[in-house]
């Protein structure tokens, strides 16, 4: 079963802005009884692993927690959490599972909300996609690929189907976009489905004001990029913009 842990990260010191604030106030609302724990440089080495290191040196801090999650997870178990994630409803129902998921579109997982049982092997083995990696490539750029196509990547090479349906694939839950990723024409109105337990808002955490205080214009173009993400897929989706700049 999974504990009822929810796991952050916050890295390089710099303050909280007001909307990470408000989720997390949210987080403890919908989940009085979850425990939470801020993982952070005073209680992460974050010199154990090459690859974290150098994003640390790099100030990428979203790549650091990349390692982090999975390294929290697999050794202690829980549920994490992106500090742009925002929480409507229980997560009791999920803790049944061994670990779970969602996808973003029909064919890519979201790691904004991930979940496993201590010691879950499929987690020790997305772990151990970044014991022998660089975030430095040998032009000495930063390696910017995400951590969901690379997570997304091993689950396929494990048998996940991208149809963005519910399915279970080396003892994880993936579980449908509307759970936990929602994309649809009532979220640019403000509405979301009403089975919509959490929503990610997509590194609204950087910015000064998140997705649900964004234009309208902004809002409906976000819905758009989802909607051709979903029928492209995220490769497909990706090379019609790269086509558009041309």
């Amino acid at each position: 079963m999974i504990p009822k842990v929810i796991h952050l990260c916050w890295f390089g010191g710099g303050e909280k802005t007001e909307e990470v604030k408000r989720f997390i106030e949210g987080w403890k609302k919908v989940l009085p009884d979850y425990e939470l724990r801020e993982w952070n440089e005073s209680n992460f080495d974050i010199h154990q692993n090459r690859y974290m290191e150098e994003a640390h040196a790099c100030r990428k801090w979203a790549f650091v927690t990349d390692y982090v999650r999975l390294s929290v997870l697999h050794h202690q178990g829980g549920i994490y959490l992106d500090t742009d994630v925002e929480v409507f409803k229980s997560l009791d129902p999920f803790l049944n599972e061994k670990a779970f998921l969602g996808f973003e579109s029909k064919d890519m997982v979201s790691t904004g909300i991930m979940a496993c049982e201590k010691g879950h092997p499929q987690f020790l083995d997305f772990l151990k996609l970044y014991e022998n990696r660089s975030f430095l490539k040998e032009d000495g750029e930063p390696d910017l690929t995400t951590n969901v196509r690379t997570l997304t990547k091993r689950l396929l090479e494990k048998g996940m189907k991208p149809n963005g349906r519910k399915q279970t694939v080396a003892g994880i839950t993936l579980f449908e976009q509307t759970l936990f990723s929602p994309n649809t024409l009532g979220m640019v109105f403000g509405k979301r489905p009403q089975k919509t337990v959490t929503i990610h808002h997509y590194a609204g955490s950087w910015q000064e004001k998140g997705f649900r205080n964004k234009s309208f214009s902004y809002r409906l173009m976000h819905y758009a990029g989802g909607v051709l993400r979903n029928l492209l897929g995220t490769d497909g989706y990706a090379g019609l913009r790269e086509k558009k700049k041309e």
